[in-house]
């Protein structure tokens, strides 16, 4: 348990620490966000988006020191990699916006590297009954929750707090199996979002960019397999239901996001206010509402995915079952809200491509 508490604390000091020296470099840089380009009028001064490099390097830093401590540093090494090409190809865009498949080629690239040498600590799961479609499927979930963690980054503290209340439910999940490689890297990565957070509530100081919002994406679809591959005492069947509840809130953002845009005549990449977050905010709501009344579900959902990971599968479907109606519900509520088109010249407040 010391060990835990390490990965989480080590990571959140980092965090705090960098992320300062981040948007001091920002600045710098000149990656900063204008006023008059974010959609949700918050923000008098220019906002710094680098903030996904404290992130990043709080978490890299702190799991290398406990894994190489434990020993398994061998094992997530091709983790380790994948993450750092995610993180790279997020800085490349936050410094020079790329196209749309330029951003993908990082996201693919990361993903086919860890889904060829990740086989020690990442279980694809026989869903379909074949290697290459089980293998396609693991791909699609991969990238499209590293893209849905990028559509959720559009309002302060968003992002950053659904992920590290994601991580936590994680952490409980791998604790109660007894899968402390799982638990460590669950843990550091709730404490490098935290510690960003900070910074990172409204009223925002500074935003994650693409550096954050891919790798922390890229981080939390890898829970799911690598609980897969550890487990020898539970149910798999389980353990990815579970996953899935925990995820309720990213994988509803990138569905109904995606559906709404689709059914509109629009692609779904191309940036619009059909966020549920954004939605919510043209019913008059603050961002503080919106955000604290995601975490306040993103907290139940938590902790409904640790518990059904102790019962039986068919207890764990029917907990699913419940999250999906009342998933349903919200959508149906939120299609009915009028969002008035942006004005010429904005865009979303944290990237106009997500």
């Amino acid at each position: 348990m010391l060990g835990y508490a390490i990965a989480f604390a080590l990571t959140l000091l980092l965090s705090l620490a960098l992320t300062p020296l981040a948007r001091k470099l920002a600045f710098r840089l000149n990656t900063v966000h204008y006023p008059k380009a974010i959609s949700i009028d918050t923000h008098v001064n220019p906002i710094p988006y680098l903030g996904g490099l404290p992130i990043f390097t709080a978490f890299i830093a702190s799991t290398t020191l406990i894994y190489g401590y434990l020993g398994d540093l061998v094992m997530v090494i091709p983790a380790l990699i994948a993450m750092t090409i995610v993180a790279i190809g997020g800085f490349i865009d936050d410094a020079h916006p790329l196209s749309v498949l330029g951003k993908f080629i990082a996201q693919i690239v990361a993903t086919t590297f860890i889904l060829v040498t990740g086989q020690d600590f990442l279980q694809i799961l026989p869903i379909l009954g074949s290697t290459v479609p089980d293998t396609i499927l693991a791909f699609i979930f991969l990238v499209g929750l590293m893209n849905a963690i990028n559509f959720l980054d559009i309002m302060d503290g968003l992002a950053a707090g659904v992920v590290a209340i994601a991580s936590l439910g994680f952490a409980g999940v791998a604790i109660l199996q007894n899968q402390p490689i799982v638990a460590v890297m669950a843990l550091a990565l709730a404490g490098s979002t935290i510690g960003f957070l900070y910074y990172n509530f409204n009223p925002a100081r500074i935003f994650m960019g693409d550096t954050g919002s891919q790798f922390i994406g890229f981080t939390l679809a890898l829970f799911p397999p690598m609980l897969l591959k550890q487990n020898t005492a539970g149910s798999n069947q389980v353990l990815l239901v579970a996953s899935l509840i925990i995820l309720t809130i990213p994988l509803f953002e990138m569905t109904y996001t995606s559906t709404i845009r689709i059914l509109t005549g629009k692609r779904p990449w191309k940036g619009s206010k059909d966020h549920f977050a954004l939605r919510v905010f043209a019913m008059g709501y603050s961002v503080r509402k919106i955000v604290l009344t995601t975490y306040a579900i993103g907290i139940v959902v938590g902790i409904a995915g640790i518990v059904v990971s102790k019962l039986s599968i068919g207890f764990a479907i029917g907990v699913a079952i419940v999250v999906l109606a009342c998933s349903l519900v919200v959508a149906r509520w939120l299609s009915r809200v009028h969002v008035p088109k942006p004005a010429a010249g904005s865009q979303n407040p944290v990237k106009p491509t997500s």
